[in-house]
Order: structure tokens, then C-alpha cells, then sequence
């Protein structure tokens, strides 16, 4: 039985849940709890050595989901082990300190107490159970559930996949982990998130979309994104157009006797203006901030489906998602949706979601195409019941499909290159030049800002490469 203190897979996930196969092997199950074990007792749980995130556990849970061998998941742990920092030794004295509020806080933030957070946490996990323990640390309502209810939002939604994994497979060691890496995130989007709710109206006056739009055409909210500020939130949009953006972004609003239906429109549009923000002469990619908001789409079935989460927690769960999301869009210069390119897209090696799925769990790299796959995957079911909505961009099964294969052609058309892309990158930026050569490929994989005509530097024209696309009468 799963513990705090041991992994027990399943081979059974939730039909209504993420989307996943449905053969999953006792020896694959097997092999990711070894894995995830080893991941947790060596490395860091929350950064690696260069500044990003440990990616294993995401990666590991996910590509298992879609059918992954164990020599698939063995292959992927040792590909990305290399990188990564040690883990802190964990002091038992301290986690005993961190009952005291005052204690709590103080070390907020700061990851070398990562090891000391998980085993409160996990403490907490073995005396209070699950239930409690989330429903007081994330959506209570003292100041210490909103501290850490910030950061569950930092790293780029990296705290709500972590513990969207662990109640997906209903294990209390990867809550506890998730709990602690909430602890030691920043809370990146406090001073946008915070505003934002205190001048949100009554009711919704906008859809999804509608705010996107909003976003996009707003002159005041343009002339505040600027590609070469470091901090593009809070230097450019907050500091020169923040009550501007504050009052569009408010607009998005939910209730409770809608949440799931808001829900799904919020991951339709995430994926329409994520994987349609395209330039018309450059190779199809797609952007890596933008991603995060359909990889988090994933769990949003398993957190509303979670019966002991308060109905309130899940509307402000939403409500945050959809403006942070929104956020993204506006940090990464609120691209231009292309939607000629899907209408127009023939994939490379046609096949139906299992064939998109194996090529997924087989592409070498960090995990983020395999769950930004699975996330198409899932935003298809949840929004499947919608197809004469009009706040949906995307209402067709096969549409959905379409850009799973456009996400998986293009990283392995990206392999062809990857040597001049990294190159490119490495020209203008210092940081891949410190980077281990699997971290620089993640940063040349997935442009940046790509809003911007200077996030696509790096990618090589269209015409570099024939692909099965028919573009003709194409425009930007």
C-alpha cells in the first residue's frame, strides 16, 4: 500500500482523469517507483544545477501514463540524471520546528530547507491524512495557506503539476513532496494574482477568449511588453500598465455551479493560443512559457474531481489559472493566432492517439513533450461535450489530434537542426554557454517570447525544411 514512506504505482488510473492508456504493466509500475525513489533520495526535488527545474518525477509519471517501457523510463532518468544538484540533507530537528508558524515562514522560499519541508509534511501526511493536510496548507484560510497558496502558482505552475501528479496517483510521499516544493518556490505572481482578485468583478463579464483578444489589442497593455526587459511582468506589464491589465485580466470569473464548464473553456483557449502562435516563415514550434498552460490542463480533472477540495477552493483555483495563464499570453508579447496552420497541417506519419503517444515516451528529451502531448490529449476529453460553444476555438476531436502531431513532428524535425539552433542561442545568450548540452537543447527546442519577432532568432526558416504542409497564401 502507498505511504508516506513508499511508492506503490498503480496499473489502474482514473477513466475520468488525465488522459492515459489503458495497458499499464505491474513491471513498468515496478520501475517507476524505483525511479522516482532514486530521484527523490539523490537529487534535488525542485532545481538542478543550472537554475531550472528537476523535471524526472514529471517526466517519469507522464511517459508511464502513455504506455512507456521500463528500459523508455530507465533511459529517460539517465538522460537528465546528469544534471541535476544533490540532495540537502534533511535535518529532523529543524521539520520538527516547522509546526511553529513563525519558523514556517521565515524559511519560505529558500530551497535548501526542501528536505526539511517534506518531512513535516510528510508528518503531517501520517497523523492528518491527505485531505487535511492539503485543504490546510494550500486552500486554507489562514496566512499561512496564502503564502503558500502563491507559491503553489510560481515556477510556472510547477507546484500544481507536481501535486496534480500526486493526487492523480494517490501517493502520500509525492504529496508531500509537492507540499514542500510549493514551500521553497517564490511567489513569482503575487503581485499581479493578488491586485488582480481585489478588483475582479462581482460576476464574469468576459469569456477566455474574449480576454485573450482583449489582451492582444489593447494599445496600453501592448506598449507595456517589452522583449528585452529581464522581468517582463513585473518591470514592464505591472510597472507600466498594471491597473490596465489588472482590470482585463478581472474579467475572468467563475462560480461555483459552473466551474467545470469554465474549466474546459479555459484549456481550450490555452491550447488554441498556444499552438496557433506560429510565424508563417519560420519552422512550427512552439513556446515554451505558453506550454505551461496546457501542461497544467492535465490535473485540472483530477482537482475537480477531488471530493474533499471545497467547492470555493476549486472556483479560486480556476479563477487564478485562467488569469495567470492570461499573464503568460501577455509576457510572451500576446502572439497572433495562425489558425490557417492547423486547418492546413498534414502530420508526417499519420496516426491515431496511441501512435502519437509512443512517439512521445520514445522522444529523448526533459519530459516537456510528452507532457505538453498529454495535455492536448486531456484538454480533448474535457472539452469534447462543447462542440456548438462559441467561447471554444476548438470544438473538433480530430483538431486536437492534429496538434499532437504537429507537437511531435516538430521536435523531431528540430533534432535535424539542433546543432545550428543551440549554436544560435549560445550567440546571444550567455546562459546556454554554461549549460549542460541537454539543457541547452531544451532552451533551442522551444523558443521564448515567441510574440516577439526576436524569440524566433534561432529558428530556421520554413523553406529549410519540407515538411507535408501545404502554406501557400499563408501571411503573418
Amino acid at each position: 500500500m502507498a505511504s508516506t514512506r513508499q511508492l506503490v504505482i498503480p496499473t489502474k488510473l482514473h477513466d475520468n482523469g488525465p488522459s492515459h492508456v489503458s495497458n499499464l504493466t505491474q513491471e513498468s509500475a515496478d520501475k517507476l517507483a524505483q525511479l522516482l525513489t532514486s530521484n527523490h533520495d539523490k537529487y534535488h526535488l525542485s532545481y538542478h544545477q543550472f537554475g531550472l527545474h528537476n523535471h524526472i518525477l514529471h517526466h517519469l509519471l507522464c511517459i508511464y501514463a502513455l504506455g512507456a517501457t521500463p528500459l523508455q523510463m530507465e533511459k529517460a532518468f539517465d538522460l537528465n540524471a546528469v544534471y541535476q544538484l544533490p540532495s540537502h540533507y534533511a535535518d529532523s530537528g529543524h521539520a520538527q520546528k516547522l509546526a511553529d508558524p513563525v519558523e514556517f515562514k521565515k524559511c519560505l522560499g529558500d530551497s535548501k530547507y526542501f528536505n526539511d519541508y517534506f518531512l513535516f509534511f510528510r508528518k503531517e501526511i501520517e497523523t492528518h491524512g491527505i485531505p487535511t493536510t492539503v485543504n490546510t496548507f494550500i486552500f486554507g484560510d489562514d496566512e499561512r495557506a496564502a503564502n503558500m497558496f502563491d507559491r503553489f502558482f510560481g515556477g510556472y505552475l510547477h507546484c500544481i503539476i507536481h501535486l496534480g501528479y500526486a493526487l492523480e496517483y494517490m501517493q502520500p510521499f509525492l504529496v508531500a513532496e509537492a507540499l514542500a516544493s510549493t514551500a521553497v518556490h517564490l511567489p513569482e505572481l503575487h503581485d499581479f494574482l493578488v491586485p488582480t482578485e481585489r478588483v475582479a468583478p462581482p460576476t464574469a463579464s468576459a469569456s477566455q477568449v474574449e480576454i485573450f483578444e482583449q489582451i492582444r489589442t489593447n494599445e496600453r497593455i501592448r506598449s507595456a511588453m517589452h522583449y528585452d526587459y529581464i522581468d517582463k511582468i513585473n518591470d514592464g506589464l505591472i510597472g507600466e500598465a498594471g491597473d490596465e491589465l489588472f482590470r482585463v485580466i478581472s474579467q475572468w470569473k467563475v462560480s461555483a455551479d459552473e466551474v467545470e464548464d469554465k474549466a474546459a473553456e479555459l484549456f481550450n483557449a490555452c491550447v488554441y493560443y498556444t499552438t496557433m502562435a506560429q510565424r508563417s516563415n519560420k519552422q512550427i514550434r512552439f513556446d515554451f512559457m505558453l506550454m505551461h498552460t496546457v501542461t497544467t490542463a492535465t490535473f485540472l480533472p483530477v482537482y475537480l474531481k477531488t471530493d474533499w477540495i471545497k467547492p470555493e477552493s476549486k472556483v479560486r483555483l480556476v479563477e487564478w489559472l485562467g488569469r495567470a495563464n492570461l499573464l503568460l499570453y501577455a509576457e510572451c508579447g500576446a502572439p497572433e493566432p495562425r489558425p490557417e496552420e492547423l486547418k492546413t497541417y498534414k502530420p508526417l506519419h499519420p496516426s491515431g492517439w496511441d501512435g502519437v503517444f509512443q512517439r512521445a515516451c520514445e522522444y529523448e528529451d526533459d519530459g516537456h513533450t510528452s507532457k505538453f502531448v498529454r495535455g492536448i490529449a486531456t484538454v480533448a476529453q474535457m472539452t469534447e461535450q462543447y462542440d456548438e460553444n462559441l467561447s471554444f476555438k476548438l470544438i473538433h476531436q480530430e483538431d486536437f489530434l492534429t496538434i499532437a502531431h504537429m507537437i511531435i513532428d516538430s521536435v523531431e524535425n528540430f533534432d535535424k537542426s539542433a546543432d545550428h539552433e543551440v549554436h544560435e542561442v549560445r550567440k546571444v545568450s550567455l546562459y546556454p554557454r554554461i549549460t549542460e548540452p541537454e539543457v541547452q537543447l531544451v532552451i533551442a527546442r522551444w523558443p521564448r517570447y515567441v510574440g516577439f519577432e526576436q524569440g524566433w532568432h534561432h529558428v530556421p526558416d520554413r523553406r529549410e525544411l519540407h515538411v507535408g504542409v501545404n502554406h501557400e497564401g499563408s501571411r503573418d
